[in-house]
């Protein structure tokens, strides 16, 4: 089962703009992309993997039809006796849509507030989403939307408050249990996926589920 695009490449889990995964790589445009490599031998790991699937006998599943389609084409092809596009479940007995004023008050935010929501592990640091367009997002609201109190949930995350205007970034360190998890989406007014690269994520599904919309990066498997 794929849920990124490792085994396609020397060494990288997505290879954003890089084609050098259906040739055999080498060259490497950026070795620090995870799982990093101390020197580049993405050309050795390419031929190495390449190798082994050529012996094997593989079934292969993915969530998208995007990571699919990229399979199809790679070297995992030589091996694989069949494709299989198997979409993520969600637990709605979990996500689902919840009182909101109720959701709020239990995750102590403001009644009187738009609440954008966004989740993901190490917001800041994490390779694959895109912190920088949030924050431009963040401050071109504050500035085009000056008469509404806009609060920013960023779930998974530390950090100080940081305020824009009429906009405020909330930091919450990440949280384990899902249905704490789940009464924040169903607190907010709306989800926001800012993303570099995707597979095909599970928040966005969540959020839906829990019947807020979402406005996300069209990467990856995202518009599917």
């Amino acid at each position: 089962t794929l849920h990124d695009a490792w085994l396609l490449a020397g060494h990288c889990a997505h290879s954003f703009n890089c084609e050098k995964w259906k040739t055999g790589c080498g060259s490497c445009p950026d070795i620090t992309i995870p799982v990093a490599l101390e020197r580049d031998n993405s050309a050795f790991n390419w031929k190495r993997k390449r190798r082994v699937f050529e012996q094997s006998t593989l079934y292969v599943a993915a969530p998208s039809q995007w990571l699919l389609n990229k399979a199809k084409q790679s070297i995992l092809a030589s091996g694989t006796r069949g494709f299989h596009h198997i979409i993520h479940g969600v637990d709605t007995s979990v996500f689902r849509p919840a009182d909101k004023a109720r959701c709020r008050s239990q995750l102590k935010l403001p009644q009187d507030t738009f609440v954008v929501l966004f989740a993901a592990n190490g917001i800041r640091k994490n390779r694959w989403k895109d912190f920088p367009t949030l924050i431009a997002a963040v401050r071109k609201i504050s500035t085009d939307v000056s008469n509404k109190n806009i609060l920013f949930v960023a779930l998974g995350q530390d950090g100080q408050q940081e305020d824009y205007g009429s906009a405020e970034i909330r930091f919450i360190s990440y949280i384990a249990n899902r249905n704490e998890v789940a009464t924040y989406y169903a607190a907010a007014n709306v989800y926001v996926h800012a993303a570099r690269a995707e597979t095909f994520p599970n928040a966005i599904l969540e959020a839906m589920a829990a019947g807020i919309p979402v406005v996300a990066s069209a990467v990856g498997g995202i518009p599917e």
